[in-house]
């Protein structure tokens, strides 16, 4: 979230510009609130149809009305961040109101609300800005409809609002900057099957899996549909999980086991004992059938996406041929061949003594 926000700051600079004082140029049309949404990387596509409200709250009795930015189909930065345009809190018509009261100064109150109706959760960072408007008398024509000119305005967030006891605190002077957080679960579906006439269904194969996540993935948590272990300790179903943790679980013919887990998680699955037979791994990778994450017994970093993610373990084993011979009469067959053998020594000594 640090690191979302930080970005968020980046990408907004220069977004809200404040006149220092007695800087007549300034009419408001340049105060705006720019807006950054985390997303994972890989695996979730962007929350479309998302809209984004800024309220602005007078503590003057003045009227500003709500603003409202949609998202429609963007790209993602490179870092995994969607930037939107920044919006204007002062309308034209608004700026003009606050100028229409004479000197002062005017302070607001800005906040974000969010809304979205699809799959997946959108969360705002829940900042509230308090915004300042000097209002002075025109140098340059001191009647009329230009009396007054904006001549500065400062925005500082509110980190502590006020109670009956304290005084609201806030923090330095900057831009109007919102972040929100979009994240999305996703499944992971391992199957197992074993192939051949020398297979044997009851057989239990044991495997290990751990995951990796991605930077925005901190509030979704992960869980089992079946019991695991972690060093000889059981994991009962649907128990949180961790990252970068190592757990087992065991798998027969047609069973499987489904984990949830946060879109853009990666993850590694290994089956640690084959029992003689051959190994293969099928990998569907966010809707896609991949070769290149392992297709033997191991599976190596593969995307959990918002689409469909399975791997499918098959261990075949073909029985051995028939060889003519009963091996629980193996020792019964030696003990004939060297009986055989000490017979021809025997007559051939018999053949040298004779002669």
């Amino acid at each position: 979230m640090t690191s979302a926000l930080s970005a968020a700051m980046a990408l907004s600079l220069g977004v809200t510009a404040f006149a220092a004082d007695d800087a007549n140029s300034l009419d408001g049309t340049s105060v705006k609130a720019g807006q950054t949404i985390a997303i994972a990387k890989q695996g979730v596509s962007n929350p479309t149809g998302a809209t984004y409200t800024l309220k602005i709250t007078s503590n003057d009795g003045l009227t500003i009305s709500d603003k409202t930015i949609s998202l429609k189909d963007t790209n993602t930065n490179s870092d995994g961040t969607i930037t939107l345009d920044a919006e204007r809190i002062f309308s034209d018509e608004e700026l003009t109101n606050i100028k229409a009261k004479g000197v002062g100064i005017y302070t607001f109150e800005v906040s974000e609300s969010v809304s979205y109706g699809g799959e997946g959760t959108l969360t705002n960072d829940g900042k509230k800005y308090f915004v300042q408007v000097k209002v002075k008398n025109s140098a340059e024509d001191k009647s009329g409809t230009n009396a007054y000119v904006i001549s500065g305005v400062t925005a500082q967030e509110i980190t502590k609002e006020a109670d009956e006891e304290n005084e609201a605190v806030y923090g330095n002077k900057g831009d109007i900057a919102f972040a929100t957080k979009f994240t999305k679960e996703a499944s992971i579906l391992i199957s197992k099957a074993v192939a051949g006439d020398g297979a044997n269904y009851s057989d239990e194969f044991e495997y290990e899996i751990s995951f990796t996540k991605d930077d925005v993935n901190d509030d979704l948590t992960l869980k089992a549909d079946k019991n695991l272990t972690q060093n000889e300790s059981t994991i009962t179903t649907g128990t949180e999980l961790n990252y970068n943790v190592t757990y087992k679980f065991t798998l027969k013919n047609n069973d499987n086991i489904t984990f949830t887990v946060p879109a853009g998680t990666t993850y590694t699955v290994k089956e640690t004992d084959t029992k003689g037979y051959t190994a293969s791994a099928t990998v569907v990778e966010n809707g896609t059938a991949t070769t290149d994450k392992g297709t033997v017994d191991t599976v190596t970093a593969a995307l959990a996406g918002e689409k469909e993610n399975k791997v499918e373990f098959t261990n075949t084993k073909n029985a051995s041929p028939l060889t003519g011979l009963f091996t629980e009469n193996a020792p019964f067959i030696a003990m004939i061949a060297v009986a055989g053998v000490a017979f021809v020594a025997y007559v051939a000594y018999k053949k040298r003594e004779n002669a």
